[in-house]
């Protein structure tokens, strides 16, 4: 853009001051909620194969455990539909690209007045008070879930008189057969090229 000499000019951007953090960003919004996504998943498959030995020990908190993690999972796949189905809406319209600013999960009390010439808040979903109302269930469904297991998690766990440890170091101790071919699976790969050096 040619500047005309009379016109002021600024040794930096004054736009950007008003610019959001990076923190609150849509990438970074996609990129945190996609890694807690995929290391929730794992939990939950971790959960799965130390079943055999976590239910007979502690039947409520192994309960409680895979209810946090299923109900934590359903509430991210919820949050990343949210945001990629809100980022498809946004893009089908002019300008026809996307938005630097992270998308809101529900907002709640905005009494402001919706510029009719800014596309990233005319075609944003307008929450209902019913899609308001369950979305704050959920999280605090997950939230309390999540802290009654972690409370019980941090208890001791006496048996016949035995201090039990964690059901996650137990495992490792003594694999299940499946168990026992995953971990020679993906370490022995390692293993082999180590053996050859030596």
């Amino acid at each position: 853009m040619a500047q005309n000499s009379s016109s002021p000019s600024y040794d930096y951007d004054p736009v950007l001051k008003y610019r959001p953090p990076f923190a609150q960003s849509l990438p970074v919004q996609i990129l945190t909620t996609g890694i807690i996504l995929t290391l929730t998943a794992m939990l939950l498959l971790h959960l799965i194969f130390t079943a055999q030995y976590h239910w007979p020990l502690a039947r409520l908190n192994y309960a409680l455990q895979l209810t946090g993690v299923i109900t934590l999972l359903a509430s991210l796949i919820a949050t990343l539909y949210i945001v990629l189905n809100s980022t498809v809406q946004e893009s089908q319209h002019w300008p026809y690209m996307l938005s630097y600013i992270a998308v809101d999960m529900p907002k709640v009390g905005s009494n402001a007045t919706i510029n009719t010439t800014d596309p990233t808040i005319l075609y944003q979903h307008q929450w209902s008070f019913a899609e308001t109302a369950t979305w704050t269930v959920m999280n605090a469904t997950t939230s309390v879930i999540v802290q009654v297991s972690q409370s019980l998690l941090l208890r001791t766990t006496y048996v016949h008189g035995y201090q039990i440890t964690h059901v996650h170091f137990l495992t490792l101790l003594y694999p299940s057969e499946l168990e026992a071919k995953l971990i020679i699976f993906t370490l022995g790969k390692q293993r082999i090229p180590d053996s050859s050096h030596r």
